[in-house]
């Protein structure tokens, strides 16, 4: 079986191939290049996404705490049942928070706040149970005690909110650095294949052009007089037969 050549290939054949490898890297490095802005995009997105949670449970606290207070006052079916509401969808925020002891100054703060959270929360129930049942002095303490552990989870929310955002910043920092070196890089990368293929290229054509170039200088020396020049080469691909 003859072997197949590069010098085989016909100059069209060439320069399709050429066209075609320079083509199919040039999708790839931005395919690679695409792929690679959306995975720091998306971690662009949950870097912040830290803080709108902690925004978010600092929210349903306090509509907590309005819903008790509101109940306290008016002691109403609808005041019950907003306080009832308020404190389900707390507790299904608090299950975001970490529970576990790790060595995190973000993380502690997180189990802390869960822990006083559900403190809080007995409280607010012994306080709404303690007021429907019109047991004055365990309602004062049960609705003291819950002000006061408000204060404190309010305090710690507000610390970790901080914490959170001076993290994500740095973090954020740090992407917009990442993206910023592949852009460059994949700009580079680009260039370079872009050099390559124009290289190829004339490096291709060149094998039609130097004949083209010689047969021009052979036919002006012949229209000069000079019959004894040596006719060039054939040019690869083209045949002077008719």
């Amino acid at each position: 079986m003859k072997k197949i050549r590069w010098s085989d290939f016909s100059l069209v054949s060439k320069i399709m191939i050429e066209v075609g490898v320079l083509a199919v890297l040039l999708f790839s490095i931005n395919m690679l290049f695409y792929a690679r802005i959306n995975n720091s995009m998306q971690e662009m997105d949950d870097v912040y996404a830290s803080n709108a949670q902690i925004t978010e449970l600092g929210q349903v606290f306090d509509d907590v705490q309005d819903s008790m207070y509101q109940y306290l006052k008016l002691k109403n079916s609808q005041a019950l049942m907003d306080y009832y509401q308020n404190e389900a969808k707390y507790r299904q925020e608090l299950e975001k928070l970490n529970e576990r002891n790790i060595d995190d100054s973000v993380k502690l703060l997180e189990k802390k706040i869960r822990k006083m959270s559900e403190s809080y929360l007995s409280c607010t129930a012994g306080t709404v149970a303690a007021k429907r049942g019109r047991n004055v002095e365990k309602y004062k303490q049960e609705y003291d005690e819950s002000l006061e552990l408000y204060s404190y989870i309010q305090s710690s929310m507000d610390e970790l909110n901080k914490q959170l955002f001076k993290e994500n910043s740095q973090t954020y920092a740090a992407l917009r650095a990442v993206m910023r070196y592949l852009e460059i890089s994949n700009m580079m990368i680009m260039l370079l294949v872009v050099i390559c293929g124009m290289f190829l290229l004339i490096m291709a054509t060149r094998e039609m052009f130097l004949p083209l170039t010689n047969m021009a200088e052979t036919a002006q020396l012949v229209g000069q007089g000079n019959f004894n020049v040596k006719m060039p080469q054939q040019i690869p691909g083209m045949s002077l037969e008719r």
